[in-house]
């Protein structure tokens, strides 16, 4: 089928997810970088599945301690997921509190809490109760918490 077929791009998404959850972070960056390569070129930036592949890349960057690359990435990518998505939508609001996160680790601290603030209050708002995309936001937001108090 080729490098740049979709299903392509979904196997090779798919190992990179396999090794994330092996907590094999190097190995499912390569992965991660190769689906958003092969969604990016094919696809184009508005296609759902590229807007997975930056998110699946982002986090690795994260777990790398690569924030500004993952800020650079959650950034363009967040921009593309409310234009297309809304502001609303459970994917939309994973990719803000991503980008807090790096901003977090970053030590742009006042602005991660209030992303962090935008997105639950807005996942608070629109998403049923029990969301696992608010339940983790709430995780995230109560780690600044606690770092604020070490402070």
């Amino acid at each position: 089928m080729g490098d740049d077929h979709i299903l392509t791009l979904r196997i090779v998404r798919g190992v990179g997810v396999l090794f994330a959850s092996q907590d094999q972070a190097a190995r499912a960056e390569t992965y991660f970088e190769e689906a958003h390569r092969i969604s990016s070129t094919t696809l184009g930036a508005d296609h759902p599945l590229t807007l997975l592949a930056t998110q699946n890349l982002a986090a690795s960057r994260i777990l790398a301690g690569r924030f500004q690359e993952a800020e650079l990435l959650l950034t363009n990518g967040l921009s593309v997921s409310k234009r297309i998505r809304g502001e609303e939508h459970p994917a939309t609001l994973l990719m803000m509190t991503l980008l807090a996160r790096t901003w977090h680790s970053l030590k742009r601290i006042e602005d991660a809490e209030a992303l962090y603030r935008s997105a639950l209050d807005t996942a608070m708002r629109t998403l049923p109760e029990g969301h696992t995309v608010t339940s983790y936001m709430q995780s995230t937001l109560a780690h600044i918490y606690d770092d604020l108090k070490r402070s």
